[in-house]
């Protein structure tokens, strides 16, 4: 296919026509990555913080998913930290807006990039397998969360020690996986340690301090426990509504988690208005299709029943 002398080289004409091609294939890979990389760099710009809780950037966020959804169909081989991130901030949005399996498609991407690009024990490979594991468990998967969120504990405690509230939040997402796999008492010393690393590194009036006393609280109620969770739930909603508001969804949780033990210790009078309250709260800032909201409903339905023996 190739006639090589001191003076020419003669090529084939389906060689030739091959090399051009690959040639033209090369340059236009070059300029798709350029492209792709402006792109990442101008949606990175746009993206507001905190994508699962400060509701004031979710409007904006509504209106980058599909573009980031766009690039991740068209991305190239070539692992990008910059696109693991986009990804996994995108994945954190759809989480809050109760879309879990658009959630897990990017962040299953996310993990899979940041691990080819960062290496297998990067802490940015242990936020991501984190949150890909937190979207398993609530897409009812939890035995496929587990072994995510244990490896990225142990990736986080060797890299940043036992004491760091990131460690806490690993601590977090075993004990759920733990609960909904059913076994509470192996999530409780995760509560425990979790609710102690965030209060040492964060102060006792943080929002993570809030949310770990929470979940401990739904750790102690699931292990029968119940008078030990009001205090829990009652310090965790001060907490919450002193740190982000009155309308925050955090505050309908904490609400909700109040009303539930209420209830279960057959007080469905003093659960009611937690409940509506709830609601109120959930509906006003997620909008009425999420399925916070669904939870919600259900749970005033129960404390209706509760109260009139229904």
């Amino acid at each position: 296919m190739i006639d090589l002398t001191d003076e020419v080289v003669a090529m084939h004409r389906l060689t030739r026509a091959a090399v051009l091609s690959q040639a033209q294939d090369t340059i236009e890979g070059h300029a798709h990555s350029a492209a792709r990389d402006l792109a990442l760099d101008w949606l990175q710009a746009s993206m507001p913080d905190a994508p699962d809780s400060d509701v004031t950037g979710w409007p904006v966020w509504r209106s980058l998913v599909v573009h980031v959804e766009a690039i991740t169909a068209t991305a190239s081989s070539r692992p990008s930290e910059q696109l693991s991130k986009v990804l996994n901030e995108t994945g954190l949005f759809l989480i809050a807006q109760g879309e879990y399996q658009r959630a897990n498609a990017l962040l299953t991407a996310a993990a899979s990039i940041a691990e080819a690009a960062l290496g297998p024990d990067h802490l940015d490979v242990a936020i991501r397998l984190r949150y890909l594991g937190g979207t398993h468990r609530t897409l009812g998967r939890p035995a496929q969360a587990l072994p995510l969120e244990r490896r990225a504990l142990a990736i986080t405690e060797a890299a940043l020690g036992p004491d760091h509230h990131e460690v806490a939040i690993g601590l977090a997402h075993v004990a759920a996986t733990y609960r909904a796999l059913g076994r509470p008492a192996e999530a409780l010393p995760f509560e425990q340690r979790a609710v102690a690393i965030a209060e040492a590194a964060l102060g006792p009036d943080h929002p993570s301090v809030a949310l770990g006393l929470g979940n401990l609280a739904v750790t102690l109620r699931a292990l029968g426990r119940w008078t030990e969770t009001l205090p829990l739930e009652r310090r965790a909603l001060v907490i919450a509504e002193a740190a982000l508001g009155p309308d925050h969804p955090d505050v309908a949780t904490g609400l909700g988690n109040l009303a539930v033990t209420h209830r279960g210790l057959g007080r469905p009078v003093r659960a009611l208005p937690l409940e509506q309250r709830a609601l109120a709260i959930a509906e006003a800032a997620l909008g009425p299709n999420h399925p916070d909201v669904a939870t919600r409903l259900g749970n005033l339905a129960a404390t209706h029943r509760a109260r009139t023996g229904g």
